[in-house]
């Protein structure tokens, strides 16, 4: 499964290190030197500033190439359409890794990470589109955007094939 501890390259230098010390405070009489103190800070919210709505789902002929928007939000997608689009709005100032996660029928799909992503406070919009080339089964579909890929949900929309 993975390394002993003892084997573990790092348990090995520290290991060195705290013998080398304890040696030095030995032979010289002096305290062991003191490793500097480091304060963690936690972690800021991720999800504070950032809120992602009007999530739309259309195929192609209703994705709107000059706005980058489904000018049509469909519900219901006809079995077989091989390209579907997805837009949304997101307002706040986050800057990190966001995931979409893809569910078909409740089983996962596929997982889109797109680093580093800078968004504006000013409600702009995104889009992606998915490609099936054998075209969509009839199901559930679902999408869900994550916050550094195992953070919870921070929003969710679907479809339905038929």
């Amino acid at each position: 499964m993975g390394k002993k501890l003892a084997e573990n390259p790092i348990v090995i230098v520290i290991g060195l290190l705290a013998s080398i010390i304890a040696i030095y405070s030995f032979v010289t009489g002096k305290q062991s030197i003191r490793p500097p103190i480091v304060e963690i800070s936690p972690a800021p919210s991720l999800s504070a500033d950032l809120s992602i709505e009007n999530i739309a789902f259309c195929e192609s002929q209703f994705f709107d190439d000059t706005h980058d928007v489904c000018s049509v939000s469909q519900e219901v997608i006809p079995q077989g359409t091989s390209i579907i689009y997805v837009s949304w709005t997101y307002k706040g100032n986050y800057s990190g890794e966001y995931t979409r996660r893809w569910y078909g029928n409740g089983v996962y799909l596929d997982n889109l990470t797109r680093p580093d992503q800078k968004w504006g406070a000013d409600g702009e919009t995104d889009y992606t589109y998915v490609s099936y080339q054998k075209g969509l089964v009839a199901g559930d579909y679902k999408l869900e955007f994550r916050l550094n890929a195992d953070n919870g949900v921070i929003a969710s929309a679907g479809f339905t094939v038929r």
